[in-house]
């Protein structure tokens, strides 16, 4: 059975409304798309989650659905921040470039959770035994990267 042209212009909005939103229930998302001039029900909404293969990620009383995808990018997000805490001794910046130092024989595997992170503006990352080494495409995105090891 095909889908219709109102079916696939609905689940490219549903789409795009859990990328730009949060959105934790079916009935806010049915009432989302209804906002956007769009027929929805939630047993439609429903049908439409199930058939692609959204998710519900974040915390416990923060859910939202997500497209496959950025379950795996959360997942990956959440493995260099356990990594960098435990195992970063220092971090440093030189013009487009951030260093950060580890504990002995660790840069690796914290280097190899940074690029499964698939960050912009990062040309390349290099480890050695205890220091990563991050190329990123000019100076601003460098120290943005600073900033967000910082957060950490």
């Amino acid at each position: 059975m095909s889908e219709s042209f109102n079916t696939k212009r609905r689940r490219e909005l549903v789409k795009q409304v859990i990328t730009e939103e949060k959105i934790s229930t079916q009935e806010e998302l049915a009432a989302r798309l209804r906002a956007m001039g769009i027929k929805a029900t939630q047993s439609t909404v429903s049908r439409d989650i199930q058939d692609l293969r959204l998710i519900k990620v974040g915390s416990v009383g923060n859910r939202y659905y997500a497209l496959p995808a950025e379950k795996e990018k959360l997942k990956a997000n959440d493995a260099m921040v356990n990594m960098y805490k435990t195992v970063a001794t220092s971090t440093a910046q030189t013009t487009n470039m951030v260093i950060i130092h580890t504990s002995p024989g660790m840069a690796q595997a914290l280097c190899a959770t940074m690029d499964k992170l698939n960050w912009e503006g990062i040309l390349g990352t290099l480890a050695g035994d205890d220091t990563v080494l991050i190329i990123a495409r000019n100076e601003t995105i460098a120290g943005e990267i600073m900033e967000a090891l910082a957060a950490l």
